[in-house]
């Protein structure tokens, strides 16, 4: 069985299912948390849409663990639909345009972030919200959430978008509980609270394959709340009565009965929290949470400088990019690794480690 069809079945145990979401919020918020007291970001930024709810239980938690409170917070319509104009981009030089971010090669990630500085119009939109939040300082340390790093387009677009408008700032970002997060709270609120609409929009989705996919993408934007302004802005809007994806769903149950899913499941956050909570401090659970590993630019970073300067050092790259130099090591040598590997399916060039009088140099095959 399909997880669709584990949703919509009328076997459905929305109980276990709604404990399992809550648990990965919980867990996803709990990281959050320690990579706010850890690096000591003075601007959050939420990801709408996926990522504004999980970026809201971070705060919410973090107001429950501890006693200062949290960084200010930005929510902006940063996701990876901003992607299709990079694509459009790379279509008009006559190359390929690449789906995944994270999955294609560093050259193509280097070249998205040379693209990034050129696009005015979003740099000046992005800054504006920025400092408005921050009451016009620049900041010093910024962590963005979002839902989760599936295929990282918007990890990359938001984190180089930050690097092209505060160079000498650290953009960290931090991936949320799972994609599919908004589709299980959405049933699992049909299936507690309207049986009968669940088993109708479940009728409806088996019955015909349109309508699945467009219904499943109504419940997701109705289970974050927000919608676009414009595919190309960073602005949104919150979901009223007269939103559009709220007309195919109204002949089902009324337009105020849907608006009220996005209220329960912040309820039903905010409850689990403070279940969760009840007997035990930051201390304990951060320590209990492990350590944190939040993404950021420093791979491509180090590929910008292999194009520019030709090869560096563990030593070079760790003054250069503020880190010590054992995670240097780390870094450049999976970079080794990955770039072997994506270099016997595709032509993408080899980072290689040769000894020279500086120490040992990494750089691209044949420089």
């Amino acid at each position: 069985m399909s997880f669709h069809d584990d949703l919509t079945s009328a076997e459905f145990n929305a109980e276990l299912a709604l404990a399992g979401v809550l648990g990965e919020f919980w867990r996803a918020a709990l990281r959050n948390c320690k990579a706010i007291a850890e690096y000591q970001p003075d601007l959050l930024i939420g990801l709408a849409h996926g990522g504004s709810t999980p970026t809201r239980a971070t705060v919410h938690l973090w107001q429950r663990l501890m006693r200062s409170p949290p960084p200010p917070v930005l929510y902006t319509n940063l996701g990876s639909e901003k992607f299709v104009r990079y694509q459009a981009y790379r279509h008009a030089q006559g190359v390929a345009a690449p789906h995944a971010g994270i999955h294609f090669s560093p050259d193509v990630q280097s070249d998205l972030m040379e693209w990034i500085p050129r696009q005015a119009d979003w740099l000046n939109e992005f800054r504006t919200q920025i400092l408005s939040v921050t009451g016009q300082r620049i900041p010093d340390t910024i962590l963005v959430i979002d839902e989760t790093v599936q295929e990282g387009r918007a990890m990359l677009l938001s984190l180089s978008l930050l690097e092209a408008l505060f160079p000498l700032a650290q953009a960290l970002f931090m991936d949320g509980p799972y994609i599919s997060w908004r589709e299980t709270f959405a049933w699992c609120w049909l299936k507690m609270t309207q049986p009968a609409a669940h088993a109708e929009v479940a009728r409806r989705t088996r019955q015909d394959s349109g309508d699945r996919w467009r219904i499943d993408n109504l419940l997701k934007t109705l289970a974050a709340g927000t919608e676009d302004v414009h595919h190309e802005s960073f602005a949104f809007r919150y979901l009223d009565e007269d939103s559009e994806c709220l007309q195919v769903l109204s002949e089902i149950l009324p337009a105020a009965t849907w608006l009220s899913m996005q209220v329960w499941i912040e309820a039903q956050i905010e409850a689990h929290f403070r279940t969760q909570t009840e007997h035990s401090d930051a201390a304990t659970l951060f320590q209990q949470v492990g350590p944190v590993f939040p993404h950021d630019l420093a791979a491509q970073r180090v590929v910008r400088t292999l194009k520019r300067s030709g090869g560096i050092t563990a030593a070079e790259a760790a003054a250069m990019f503020h880190m010590s130099t054992e995670k240097a090591v780390e870094l450049l040598d999976s970079m080794v690794a990955s770039s072997d590997w994506q270099a016997r399916y595709s032509d993408a060039p080899r980072i290689i480690r040769t000894r020279t009088r500086r120490g040992l140099v990494y750089h691209y095959e044949g420089q």
